[in-house]
């Protein structure tokens, strides 16, 4: 009998060992705010997502295999809390994990992750730029999107280094997509770099995207200053688009440059909850049509000025 109670008590014990060494996270954000936007066209005001981050839902887990190897799983879907719906537009109706969707096997020498993740040269876009990849201040408002193929016959390779230590932190990332149908090459590549100085954060980024004779190139400087019981931002960008020359397919005939400059505050009510407020203008070349955060009326011509403001909350969890 005696025996048989220490069995089970050594059971119990390891089952309780086995049970500390993985573990199970349900994370999120919930973004919402008050937008307008006026593009010298009539303004327009709507109740809108993602201003100051990415509204998400997800879940992700470690466990401990021993020897310094641990095995881990992501999945992250974005949501949409105006609507209520998961997802967005974009995406196909039955894609959930959206953002993020892997698997992984890490050690000391690093981690091998397959599934579905962001690409290399998206990093840079959002870890220097003071408004990330969100809202009127994105600088991500004058990214100009090429014409694409068949999907099915894309072919994808990238990779992104860099070094951050102490005040420093910069990165470098390159990115081609291979058609195989129409036989070009979509080239991406990027830099970015940030210095904290204590009183306020500089960062920078510079982005060079081809195919064909078609380039965007678009630069930005900015800052982040910590201000009272939250945060200060601005940034100044410019994209500068050359379409190679008159009839190529999907290239608009335009080639020109747009310039934004964004201002923006975040006030922390708690660590996880903040209440925010953002401002734009972006400058168009004739032809151009860069409208803040990608919305509002548009003449159809372009060269226009776009504005747009937005005031919202965000929460985590």
């Amino acid at each position: 009998m005696k025996k048989s109670l220490l069995a089970l008590a050594a059971l119990t014990a390891f089952a309780g060992a086995a049970s500390a060494q993985s573990s199970v996270t349900l994370f999120g954000i919930l973004d919402v705010a008050v937008r307008g936007v006026d593009n010298d066209n009539g303004a327009r005001t709507t109740l809108s997502t993602d201003g100051n981050a990415s509204s998400r839902l997800g879940f992700r887990g470690v466990e401990d295999l021993g020897g310094g190897l641990r095995a881990g799983f992501w999945l992250e879907a974005a949501l949409s809390p105006d609507t209520g719906l998961m997802g967005s537009s974009a995406q196909a109706v039955n894609q959930i994990f959206n953002r993020r969707a892997t698997v992984s096997l890490t050690s000391g020498l690093g981690e091998i992750r397959l599934g579905r993740d962001y690409t290399p040269t998206f990093w840079n876009h959002t870890v220097f730029d003071p408004f990330g990849t969100n809202g009127v201040g994105s600088q991500t408002n004058l990214m100009w999107a090429f014409e694409d193929q068949d999907p099915p016959g894309q072919n994808y390779i990238g990779g992104r280094i860099g070094y951050a230590a102490g005040p420093i932190n910069v990165a470098l990332a390159y990115g081609e997509t291979k058609e195989a149908v129409g036989n070009e090459t979509l080239e991406a590549w990027n830099i970015g770099a940030s210095w904290n100085f204590g009183f306020m954060t500089l960062m920078g980024q510079y982005h060079d995207y081809s195919i064909g004779a078609r380039q965007t190139e678009n630069f930005l400087i900015g800052g982040t200053f910590p201000l009272g019981n939250g945060v200060l931002k601005a940034s100044y960008s410019m994209t500068s688009l050359d379409a190679g020359g008159p009839g190529l397919p999907g290239s608009g005939n335009v080639s020109g440059d747009a310039s934004q400059i964004a201002v923006g505050y975040v006030y922390d009510l708690s660590k996880r909850t903040a209440l925010y407020g953002h401002y734009s203008v972006i400058d168009n070349d004739p032809g151009l049509r860069f409208t803040a955060s990608g919305s509002g009326k548009t003449n159809g011509v372009g060269g226009f000025t776009s504005q747009g403001i937005e005031f919202g909350v965000r929460h985590s969890f």
